[in-house]
């Protein structure tokens, strides 16, 4: 997924490593000379870049790190007021944590630049190469190169005269703008040895890929078949335990429990039809006769997910006497969750629930996520 769209996207100012042009504009701003209107006016930006220069100065070129040197750093921020309230150092001081950022690759992002189809991709692209895949690759002999990953370009509001917000804007859009061709010429490379045109990869994609390159996010879903292996094959196709045991087995979280029982009960149900060739309460005649196969159908699956669990009487039954029917208020329900998930796959946006089974219980009204 490269538009994840996370619920917080942390701003990159480039604070503590300001690339030639913004240390530039940053270092044309005379405070001391500056009146009081003008002072008022100088972008938080600058007042934390100037800040930490000084701070630096003084400490050996090394960031705040402890929290008392990042106390404090914002007392020399506060120290540049000049009227009470001044709402540029007020920015400046909720903005402080730019000063000490690190700029290195998130842990996630770096799982995704270390995975075994990113080497693939780097060593040996090939015409059916995934564009994701080979820009991840990209990425990684970007980050190699510049020691960070590209910068979005994105600026926050801040107190600032119009001309002056103007040119920052335009500072890093030019930024990410340069980022992007660099990210661009490794991916042109790997698709000149894949004997891909470079043209093949759209201007729109690098744009998208390089302004959520904090947020990638890569999914792989264990199919059903490798669920219902022996332990010891799931362990051969990288899926040596699941939680699927620690879900059933959650005394203090009962609707995970239950939502855990039940998703067992869907999966005994589909081993009942394969061995019986109907679903368990086809016949309403037959309900005490298959509710006891259906516990020992379950029983069997659950010898590999859940050794030494076995499931309730009343949800066997209950699955029993549902007899597979499909209620119009559950599907639904059940409808739209299937279709708000396809739309996020078919558009790459968002993050879709494809790497774990979404149960929902309509006796109840819950529904659980599991990790299987």
């Amino acid at each position: 997924m490269v538009e994840s769209k996370p619920d917080t996207v942390l701003d990159d100012l480039r604070v503590t490593a300001p690339w030639p042009e913004l240390a530039e504009f940053c270092a044309g701003f005379d405070l001391a000379a500056c009146d009081d209107l003008t002072h008022r006016h100088v972008p938080y930006l600058v007042l934390l870049v100037k800040a930490l220069s000084a701070w630096r100065a003084a400490h050996g070129g090394a960031v705040p790190a402890s929290s008392a040197e990042r106390r404090a750093f914002k007392e020399s921020l506060r120290a540049m007021e000049r009227s009470l309230e001044q709402e540029n150092v007020k920015e400046a001081l909720a903005a402080a944590h730019h000063s000490w950022a690190s700029l290195t690759v998130p842990a996630d992002v770096q799982l995704l630049l270390d995975d075994p189809a990113v080497e693939a991709a780097a060593s040996a692209p090939s015409a059916s190469t995934p564009d994701f895949w080979l820009l991840a690759a990209a990425l990684r002999a970007f980050v190699a190169v510049e020691g960070a990953l590209p910068l979005p370009g994105h600026l926050p509001d801040m107190t600032a005269t119009t001309d002056t917000y103007v040119h920052l804007q335009r500072l890093y859009a030019s930024k990410a703008s340069a980022d992007m061709e660099a990210l661009g010429q490794h991916a042109a490379a790997l698709l000149h040895t894949a004997g891909r045109p470079a043209s093949s990869l759209s201007r729109d994609l690098l744009r998208s890929f390089c302004k959520n390159a904090s947020y990638l996010v890569a999914l792989r879903s264990p199919s059903l078949c490798t669920e219902a292996e022996p332990a010891g094959r799931r362990a051969a196709h990288g899926h040596p335990e699941t939680l699927l045991a620690r879900s059933l087995a959650a005394e203090a979280d009962p609707v995970t429990r239950v939502n855990a029982s039940i998703y067992v009960l869907f999966r005994s149900a589909d081993r009942f039809k394969s061995q019986y060739g109907r679903f368990p309460g086809a016949h309403d005649g037959e309900l005490d006769e298959d509710a006891s196969r259906l516990k020992s159908v379950s029983a069997t699956l659950l010898a590999d997910a859940a050794p030494g669990l076995s499931l309730p009487d009343d949800l066997v039954a209950e699955m029993c006497r549902f007899g597979a029917s499909e209620l119009h208020c559950v599907a639904a329900i059940v409808g739209a969750l299937a279709s708000q998930e396809a739309i996020k796959l078919t558009t790459h946006q968002f993050v879709p629930l494809a790497s774990s089974p979404l149960v929902y219980n309509g006796i109840a009204s819950t529904t659980s996520l599991l990790h299987v």
